[in-house]
């Protein structure tokens, strides 16, 4: 939940509209995913690495669920959007990636790769903001771990 209440600051996304308060943490964001290798072969790169990856991100942090309709998001955003990622063009038209296309980029991206890029945007974003965190605690004393102490679980709740 806190990572999403940090977008709502960078992105203000709302009711799926993106809006851009200002372009220094898209930028920001755009070039943290460009540092991602990227895994297709030379032959199936018809959109740009950085730009699938932020779309289907932004789509998520949009809450939409299916690739299909991240793929029909971008297309409504696309004026908005093409502010600052770059996408293809095809007939004097831009073209949005295709879900299956979306699909095929997922399937071979290293998940390590993007969590690093995204730390990345993060502590670039946050570097000046305090974080504060509240933690609670509790033992179960019934229950024993390997080596045998007494179980302690912890709540963390950042605000």
């Amino acid at each position: 939940m806190w990572c999403r209440r940090v977008y709502f600051s960078v992105f203000l996304i709302d009711d799926m509209e993106v809006s851009m308060s200002t372009s220094a943490p898209l930028e920001i964001f755009v070039e943290r995913l460009k540092k991602v290798p990227d895994p297709r072969s030379k032959r199936g790169k018809s959109h740009p690495f950085a730009t699938v990856l932020a779309l289907v991100l932004l789509g998520l942090l949009a809450n939409i669920s299916t690739l299909a309709e991240i793929q029909r998001w971008s297309e409504l955003h696309l004026n908005q959007l093409q502010q600052f990622l770059q996408f293809r063009t095809r007939k004097k038209r831009k073209q949005v990636p295709h879900a299956i296309t979306l699909a095929r980029v997922l399937r071979k991206l290293s998940l390590q790769d993007l969590q690093n890029a995204f730390a990345e945007f993060l502590n670039a974003i946050l570097q000046d903001t305090p974080l504060v965190a509240a933690v609670d605690g509790k033992t179960a004393k019934q229950m024993k771990d390997e080596l045998n102490y007494e179980l302690r679980i912890t709540n963390e709740r950042n605000s």
